[in-house]
């Protein structure tokens, strides 16, 4: 998977701005400026003629917190899901858990999708609103439809609201694992989410980058494969399997016996998640892989990793 990072310079209200662009292999673009009402990120995905279809969003305020920003984890999501769910994404009913700056349900949206965008921030409404209304004309053009409403993970009434405007074809979320005391709500959350019949079931995709891995990741600086025990995220809750992981770049036979994911961290919320009474498991495994974009600084310069869920009966844990 080849990836480039370039540096050009374009316009904003009559005055040069420095703009950083990076192109990966699953066309999603990267750009930022400066103007007035804040920061820009743009994404594009495949049109129906063959075109590229733009999708824009303005970043927040520092006073947003971290949700004001695009993740390099959001910007890959989309490209997973333009790339193998395209034709899937027209019409599908789509909820996206930390929407953030709401750059991928939007993108969904712009796909033919009505995106149900959520987050906890009641601060990130306006701007996610903002966002909607941007690419209003774009999301129309494709057939698709966005709202935003409050979901706190674990909130029986907030859960309650979200699902009378389900059921959803598709769970999505990009960059929501970092804080692990949040696991278990955001497990039982998708849990209670998912809809698992013989009529109707729920693909959930959910992208992280290295940076969440452990701290050797991050001090030495070289991200494991897909196919590593390491790029397995120590998420509360879920149980890993066996699994064969398709990369743009090759293939990954990854097999490994289930077990159950060591979650030191946050021992409450792994032994909550694990009692008898908590109903199905999640399942996880790897189903997409990108390198980093460019050189690591700061947060930026990590590999993501597209995990996929599926909920399964606790009295059949043997896959």
């Amino acid at each position: 998977m080849l990836l480039r990072a370039l540096r050009t310079v374009g316009h904003h209200a009559g005055r040069k701005t420095a703009i950083s662009s990076f192109h990966a292999v699953g066309n999603a673009t990267r750009m930022f400026c400066s103007p007035s009402d804040g920061p820009q990120a743009k994404t594009s995905i495949a049109g129906g003629d063959g075109s590229r279809i733009q999708v824009e969003v303005t970043e927040g305020s520092p006073s947003m917190g971290v949700g004001r920003s695009v993740w390099e984890s959001g910007l890959r999501l989309v490209d997973f899901l333009d790339f193998n769910y395209r034709e899937e994404m027209a019409g599908a009913k789509v909820l996206e858990l930390g929407t953030g700056t709401g750059v991928v349900g939007i993108s969904a949206a712009c796909m033919g999708a009505h995106a149900v965008l959520t987050d906890r921030e009641p601060r990130l409404f306006e701007l996610i609103e903002s966002n909607v209304k941007k690419n209003a004309h774009t999301m129309k053009k494709g057939g698709g439809t966005a709202v935003s409403t409050i979901l706190e993970w674990g909130n029986k009434h907030h859960i309650a609201a979200v699902q009378k405007l389900g059921p959803f074809d598709f769970i999505i979320g990009s960059d929501i694992l970092y804080t692990s005391s949040v696991h278990a709500k955001l497990a039982e959350t998708i849990k209670t989410l998912i809809v698992n019949t013989p009529d109707h079931s729920t693909k959930v995709f959910i992208a992280y980058p290295s940076r969440d891995l452990c701290y050797r990741v991050r001090i030495d600086g070289v991200d494991p494969e897909a196919s590593a025990e390491s790029a397995r995220h120590r998420f509360s809750a879920v149980t890993l399997k066996e699994e064969t992981l398709q990369a743009e770049d090759g293939s990954y036979s990854v097999n490994q016996e289930d077990t159950s994911i060591d979650n030191s961290v946050n021992s409450t919320a792994s032994d909550a998640a694990s009692s008898e009474d908590q109903g199905p498991n999640l399942y996880s495994s790897i189903v997409g892989f990108y390198p980093p974009t460019g050189k690591r600084v700061g947060n930026s310069g990590y590999s993501v990793y597209i995990m996929s869920l599926e909920i399964k009966a606790t009295a059949t844990n043997n896959l």
